[in-house]
């Protein structure tokens, strides 16, 4: 071929690569679009999930939450600006537990020199038998983020993911990450969150029982103890032996002084009430992973006030064997099949359904706890908390396993899990709730200083342009009359769930205990209908508001607007009800800015002769409030 023909070959392929890749960028734009922001203003935006809540700007500076302004107040000039539409906005999710980019290694089974078996025989274990033993790893120094798989976190909403070495018997120690891009040393939020351990690891050798495993943790948790006991005795300038250099030792010490959580791996009643009993022999606190068997073990949980990261990783649902089977009989010449008994199916149906109950029990003991999606997609996991939310899990107490109950078990109640200023700026903004509507779609993401924005789905898009053009009268039709079943089954909406709520409350806050006041909780006849009066225990800036609202799927959400001190001021206040009493969240919202509180709320104690009944109990402490 003549080199000049062949020469505007070449050009005319590279042109044509060219092309390609841009069209591959500008379409992967279309999808997502990531920026870095120093200064950033979310408009319009509701921070409460009822439609007609008022609207706010969340202002941003350098990853953190500089403020929250009621709408209408102007945006800082240097910010940059992002119109949420009257979308609503949530804190970022957070998984408490996940292998995300850890591979966690294998320890060196022996850290000292073998005896002479040949010569004599031991009558003591060996002074350093480390089978499983490494809890000196640290997954913030092996994290290597995997692209796909932090987007497929950032994708579903989450802004922190805890990291974690797995499958040893004491494995390491957690970290928490930013679900942004970057280098791992920009990424690591909290670098110690808690200790892994469990009752299996890998390998030949001792231990290879249940047993055994025991055995070698305490023998190790007790070689720790001594060697701290040696220090200190040395550092005291006391005559003793020289301790050996030992890093796993110096890496336990934060979990043997209590200061750090010791996360077990759990998944049956009897393992988790074994964890918890290592942890009380040795003065640990507790964390238990996994947790779907939990069931028989809650009383022991509860007592031990051990908090629980509890595992989706459900199997497939199992088919109710008393529901009529849908279909076709089977022609007369089909091959058999086999189909297990009746008792059978119905004992896999029975355990299915209690994995799903779990998470219900948590909320009724009040059992601090957190959702983890260990094994499966981070979407799976949304999708699966909205599907225990659908069976009756209240909204609240699913939305704070996934944000503010998270960041308290892995320490970062002070900076994550709320949207407040001073917090970290981690802020997801949905087209819907994704705990109620499974086709929300999150359009913004904000996670530190990074900016995600995600355009509508296709699919949607060009529904709804066919709708706006066409006039599709038939899917009118079908809202119109979706909005008048909705509106008869509310006036059909039973009391049961407001009679909970009504009464007198004592008020303080969830993280330190300290009063904010009194509800007042009365029923005002309307399906659900509520009116609260909230007597602050401080009486500056204001003694008392009333609030007005309703109680719908289990949670009571009140709100109010009124001048304090001539500036205007929204009092907004969302609860669930489990066995212990109210909890659930105070936003204060004025020109300044909101304030956001988690409160605790119990009844106050009954005098002699009071009524019983959720009747009897509000209309006595009523009177004693007057």
């Amino acid at each position: 071929m003549h080199p000049l023909k062949w020469s505007r070959l070449a050009c005319a392929a590279a042109l044509c690569v060219c092309a390609f890749l841009v069209l591959s960028t500008q379409l992967e734009a279309r999808a997502q679009s990531v920026r870095e922001v120093r200064r950033l203003a979310l408009t319009s935006v509701r921070l409460m999930e009822a439609a007609d809540a008022p609207l706010h700007t969340i202002v941003v500076k350098d990853g953190v939450i500089e403020a929250i302004l009621p709408q209408g107040t102007p945006a800082p000039v240097e910010a940059r600006v992002i119109d949420g539409g009257g979308m609503l906005a949530l804190p970022a999710f957070i998984d408490a537990w996940s292998t995300l980019g850890v591979a966690t290694p294998t320890p060196e089974p022996a850290r000292d020199v073998p005896p002479d078996t040949r010569a004599d025989a031991p009558a003591a274990m060996r002074s350093a038998l480390r089978k499983g033993l490494q809890p000196a790893v640290r997954a913030a120094v092996l994290y290597a983020p995997d692209k796909k798989a932090v987007g497929a976190y950032r994708e579903a909403g989450f802004g922190l993911v805890a990291a974690a070495p797995a499958g040893q018997y004491l494995a390491g120690r957690a970290c928490v990450v930013a679900t942004k891009d970057g280098a791992p040393r920009d990424l690591v939020v909290l670098g110690d969150a808690y200790d892994c351990a469990s009752f299996d690891a890998p390998g030949p050798g001792y231990p290879s029982t249940l047993m055994g495993a025991i055995a070698h943790l305490r023998q190790f948790f007790l070689d720790a103890t001594r060697q701290r006991v040696i220090e200190r005795r040395r550092a005291q300038g006391q005559a003793g032996p020289r301790p050996p250099f030992d890093p796993d030792f110096e890496a336990l010490e934060e979990a043997l002084a209590g200061r750090r959580k010791l996360g077990f791996e759990a998944s049956s009643a009897d393992d988790i009430e074994r964890a918890l009993s290592l942890c009380a022999e040795f003065g640990l606190s507790p964390l238990v992973l996994d947790a779907r068997g939990i069931q028989d073990a809650l009383p022991r949980v509860v007592e031990a006030k051990a908090p629980v990261v509890l595992s989706l990783e459900w199997s497939d649902e199992v088919e109710d064997p008393k529901k009529p089977a849908r279909k076709a009989p089977a022609p007369e010449d089909a091959p058999w099949t086999y189909e297990e008994p009746l008792r059978v199916r119905e004992e896999a149906r029975a355990k299915w359904l209690e994995k799903r109950a779990v998470a219900k029990l948590l909320v009724e003991r009040g059992v601090p706890h957190a959702y983890a999606g260990k094994g499966i997609e981070p979407a799976k996991l949304v999708e699966r908390v909205r599907a225990l939310v659908k069976d009756g899990l209240p909204l609240v107490a699913a939305q704070r396993a996934l944000t503010l109950d998270a960041a308290k078990i892995l320490g970062l109640e002070a900076q994550a899990g709320a949207l407040a200023p001073g917090r970290m700026a981690l802020v997801a903004v949905w087209s819907a709730h994704p705990l109620l509507d499974e086709k929300a779609q999150l359009r913004v993401l904000v996670v530190e200083d990074a900016l995600h924005e995600y355009e509508a789905k296709k699919d949607d898009a060009k529904d709804d342009a066919k709708g706006d053009k066409d006039g599709d009268k038939d899917a009118e039709g079908k809202a119109r009359g979706a909005q008048a079943a909705d509106a008869k089954d509310a006036d059909k909406q039973p009391l049961a769930g407001v009679e909970a709520f009504v009464g007198a409350w004592d008020l303080a806050r969830e993280v330190d205990g300290a009063p904010m006041g009194m509800l007042e909780v009365a029923s005002k006849g309307a399906a659900g209908a509520l009116e609260v009066v909230l007597r602050f225990a401080a009486k500056e800036p204001l003694e008392q508001a009333t609030l007005a609202g309703a109680c719908k799927d289990g949670k009571l959400s009140v709100s109010t607007k009124l001048e304090v001190s001539g500036a205007p001021v929204e009092i907004a206040l969302e609860a669930t009800r489990d066995a212990d009493g109210l909890r659930g969240e105070f936003r204060w919202t004025a020109a300044s800015g909101a304030r956001v509180e988690a409160f605790v709320a119990k009844a106050p104690p009954r005098k002699a002769g009071a009524g019983s009944g959720a009747g009897g109990r509000g209309a006595h402490a009523r009177e004693e409030v007057r």
